[in-house]
């Protein structure tokens, strides 16, 4: 089921070792592996109910990631994008879940994200990008830390998940450094390298979601 996204993904660094600011054609080869990811996790099981929640929170993850995809491509598409990622990572983190609350570990995630906006922020100009760069990273770390508190679980779905989130951050950091701070080498290569695995992570957290939640209520009702 996943020999699409990977081939595409190999199409895409292929053809495209750069941006292409703009292109339609060079749209089509990056949305594909998302797209793919996309009709992978419904394969899994989106039907309506509480059972498949977890899945079509994390579809409609994808489909907003995809759309922020798109916006990014075009040179004044940049706050739109961060928008549809925004809304992408808020999916995530209702898909996570608050449970367990882990408030350390919260802590722990509020002071990174405090200390990489700290030290981005001065070479943000605008009061706008400003305060939606405060907005996203709230959004990234909350979702990240709800990642990592899954791990408790112990399937390998959430070691699966907690990638994808670490692999989210570093190529939303990357870029963003890139983009404000100081050109990186071979930045266009890791931002998307990073991307791809990030949400192939993420979808695969989807693949026992069904057996994870019958597992909650059959120990809800031991309980």
């Amino acid at each position: 089921r996943l020999v699409p996204f990977l081939k595409t993904a190999a199409a895409f660094f292929i053809l495209y070792p750069e941006k292409v600011p703009g292109g339609l054609v060079y749209l089509a080869f990056k949305l594909a592996p998302v797209c793919c990811l996309i009709g992978f996790v419904p394969s899994l099981g989106v039907a309506k109910g509480n059972i498949f929640a977890y899945n079509r929170r994390i579809t409609l993850g994808l489909l907003l990631s995809a759309l922020g995809d798109a916006a990014l491509v075009f040179e004044d598409g940049f706050l739109a994008g961060v928008a549809s990622f925004a809304a992408a990572q808020l999916c995530y983190t209702l898909a996570f879940g608050m449970q367990p609350p882990s408030r350390r570990l919260g802590c722990l995630m509020a002071a990174a994200g405090s200390l990489i906006y700290a030290c981005i922020i001065p070479s943000v100009h605008g009061l706008s990008l400003r305060c939606i760069g405060l907005l996203y990273t709230c959004l990234i770390f909350t979702m990240l830390w709800r990642a990592s508190a899954r791990l408790n679980s112990g399937a390998w779905t959430s070691v699966s998940a907690l990638l994808g989130a670490v692999l989210f951050v570093a190529s939303d950091l990357s870029l963003v450094i890139d983009k404000f701070l100081v050109p990186l080498p071979a930045a266009h290569a890791f931002v998307m390298a990073t991307y791809y695995l990030a949400q192939l992570g993420i979808a695969l957290s989807c693949v026992d979601s069904h057996i994870r939640h019958t597992g909650e209520l059959s120990l809800a009702h031991q309980q």
